[in-house]
C-alpha cells in the first residue's frame, strides 16, 4: 500500500474566514458553532494572544466599501433593463405624444405595472386625470397585454431628459 500523497496544489489560505453564516445579515451574521468550535480550539492550542493573530492570519483582510458597491452595480449593470421596458422607453413618443414624453419617462417594470416618472405634479394630474385611460389602453395594445396597469409618479428634483440628451425645463421656468 502506497503512502504517496500529493499536497494540494492550491490550498485554502482564508480556511479561518466565516463562511457559514455569509447569506445572513445584521444580527444573524455571527460564528456558525463549527466555527466557533475551530477558533476554541486554537486558542486552546495556542492560548489567547497567539491564537488572535493566527487566526488573523488565516482570515481575509477587510475589504473597501467601495469594491461592495462596485460589485453589485456590476451584477445590476450585467442583467440590464427588461426588454419590454427598453421596447416601451422607445416608442414612448409615440404612445403618449411629443408633450407629454418630454415631461414623462417609463422608469420601472413591475409585473404587468408600468411606473411612469412625470416631471411635475401638473403633468402628474393631467396624465393620471385625464390621459390615463388611453395611455393605459395604448400601452396594452403595445405590449399585447403583457401591461395592464400604469402608475403615474412623481419624478424627483429634475424632469427626465428629452430625446435629444437636454434636461426639460420645469414649468414655471425654473431648471
Amino acid at each position: 500500500m502506497s503512502t504517496d500523497t500529493q499536497p494540494d496544489p492550491a490550498p485554502d489560505r482564508n480556511w479561518m474566514d466565516l463562511r457559514d453564516n455569509a447569506g445572513r445579515s445584521h444580527f444573524h451574521r455571527h460564528p456558525s458553532r463549527r466555527e466557533r468550535d475551530r477558533e476554541e480550539t486554537l486558542r486552546a492550542w495556542f492560548g489567547d494572544k497567539l491564537a488572535t493573530a493566527e487566526i488573523s492570519a488565516h482570515q481575509r483582510g477587510p475589504r473597501a466599501a467601495g469594491s461592495a458597491v462596485d460589485a453589485v452595480l456590476a451584477k445590476i449593470r450585467a442583467a440590464g433593463p427588461a426588454p419590454l421596458l427598453v421596447s416601451i422607453q422607445a416608442e414612448w413618443p409615440k404612445l403618449v405624444g411629443p408633450d407629454a414624453a418630454k415631461r414623462s419617462r417609463p422608469a420601472v417594470l413591475q409585473g404587468t405595472r408600468l411606473l411612469v416618472e412625470v416631471a411635475d405634479s401638473t403633468w402628474l394630474y393631467a396624465l393620471e386625470r385625464m390621459h390615463k385611460p388611453a395611455i393605459q389602453e395604448r400601452i396594452r395594445l403595445f405590449t399585447s397585454g403583457a401591461v395592464t396597469e400604469i402608475r403615474f409618479q412623481a419624478g424627483g428634483s429634475r424632469p427626465p431628459p428629452a430625446a435629444d440628451g437636454q434636461a426639460v425645463p420645469r414649468a414655471g421656468g425654473g431648471k
